[in-house]
């Protein structure tokens, strides 16, 4: 995709989250951001964790895409499981 208001709208959204995150977390303290529910639930710093670690592995494909410079991989190109798990979402 490479239509320029539809990446800015998204990068923009991904601004507000981002502000909002910090608003809601910011009178937290570490007790209640580590703190882990029953069951192997994971705790509020745990999920963000999970989500900066997975949001910065794409964030590099993400931005080559969006400038056209990704160049798929050839076993990108042929991979028989994408129309396998492509189907099953």
């Amino acid at each position: 995709m490479k239509d320029p208001a539809f990446i800015q709208q998204m990068i923009q959204k991904g601004v507000e989250v981002k502000e909002k995150v910090k608003i809601e977390l910011a009178s937290r303290s570490s007790n209640q951001l580590n703190w882990n529910p029953p069951e192997n639930n994971w705790s509020i710093a745990q999920c963000l964790d999970h989500l900066i670690v997975s949001d910065g592995l794409r964030i590099s494909t993400i931005e080559k895409k969006a400038a056209g410079n990704f160049n798929t991989s050839y076993w990108e190109k042929i991979n028989p499981l994408k129309s396998f798990w492509g189907t099953m979402l």
